[in-house]
C-alpha cells in the first residue's frame, strides 16, 4: 500500500475490516454476504481503510491551514472532511 501513497496501512487492518465488512452484510442481508468473494470483501476492505486514510488527511490539512491541532476542530469542520 506504501507504493499508492498508503504508508501504515497494514495487512491485519485490512483482514480485520474485512471481517468487518462480511458481519455488516451478513446482518443485512445473509444470502448477499454468502455470494460475496473473498476478493470482492478485500477489495471493499482495502477501499474502506483507504479512505480512512484520505479523510484523516484532509481533517490534518484542515488544521494546518488553520494552523490548529485536529483535536480543536469543531465537529462539523470534521463532519464536512469526511465527505
Amino acid at each position: 500500500m506504501a507504493d499508492y501513497g498508503f504508508e501504515g496501512l497494514e495487512r491485519d487492518q485490512i483482514i480485520q475490516t474485512s471481517k468487518e465488512i462480511r458481519k455488516e452484510i451478513s446482518a443485512e442481508d445473509p444470502e448477499a454476504a454468502a455470494l460475496l468473494t473473498h476478493r470482492q470483501v478485500r477489495e471493499k476492505a482495502i477501499r474502506r481503510e483507504m479512505e480512512k486514510v484520505i479523510q484523516a488527511r484532509k481533517i490534518q490539512a484542515c488544521a494546518d491551514d488553520w494552523d490548529t491541532s485536529v483535536e480543536d476542530l469543531a465537529d462539523v469542520v470534521i463532519d464536512s472532511a469526511k465527505k
